[in-house]
C-alpha cells in the first residue's frame, strides 16, 4: 500500500482545532507490515537537518493528523513516530457546530450549574452589640445569617 506523507511544522497549541502549519516535506512511502493507525511509526530516508523542525504530519490514506517526532537512526534513516491529532483529524469539522453545556471553562462560568466544585466565600462575621432593658442587667441579642 502507497502513503502520501506531508510533513509540517506546526506552531499551534495542541489545543487548538486549526493549527497554523508550514510544510517542510512531502513523502511517497511504501507500506512493507503492520501499521498502528493512532499511532504509527515510519521510517524514512532523508537528511536529519531537513527535518529537524519537524513536529506534525497528515497521512492521506489515514485520512488524518499526526503529532510527530523524530529520531535519526544509523544508516541516514529517520523514524517518526505519530500520535493521533483528534482535533485536527476526521472529526475537526463538526467540532464547531456543538452545542454543549460548558462545566469549566477559564474565564466564563454559569453560576447555576451546580457540579460540586462550586467556590463560595464563607466568612464568619459575629456582631455583638449590647443593649439595656432599662434595668441593671444587660441583655444579648444573637443574629446568624446566611
Amino acid at each position: 500500500m502507497s502513503l502520501t506523507i506531508e510533513f509540517y511544522t506546526n506552531t499551534s497549541d495542541r489545543r487548538v482545532a486549526s493549527k497554523s502549519l508550514t510544510s517542510i516535506a512531502s513523502k511517497t512511502c511504501e507500506l512493507k507490515g503492520d501499521c498502528d493507525v493512532v499511532r504509527p511509526v515510519i521510517i524514512v530516508t532523508g537528511d536529519a537537518a531537513s527535518y529537524a523542525s519537524c513536529n506534525y504530519m497528515y497521512i492521506a490514506a489515514f485520512n488524518r493528523y499526526y503529532f510527530a517526532s523524530v529520531r535519526s537512526l544509523p544508516g541516514g534513516l529517520l523514524e517518526i513516530s505519530g500520535e493521533c491529532d483528534i482535533l485536527s483529524s476526521a472529526w475537526a469539522a463538526g467540532l464547531g457546530d456543538l452545542s454543549a453545556v460548558i462545566d469549566r471553562q477559564e474565564n466564563a462560568w454559569n453560576l447555576y450549574l451546580n457540579d460540586g466544585t462550586f467556590q463560595a466565600y464563607a466568612n464568619d462575621q459575629v456582631v455583638t452589640k449590647e443593649f439595656s432593658d432599662g434595668f441593671s442587667n444587660p441583655c444579648y441579642v444573637m443574629v446568624c445569617a446566611g
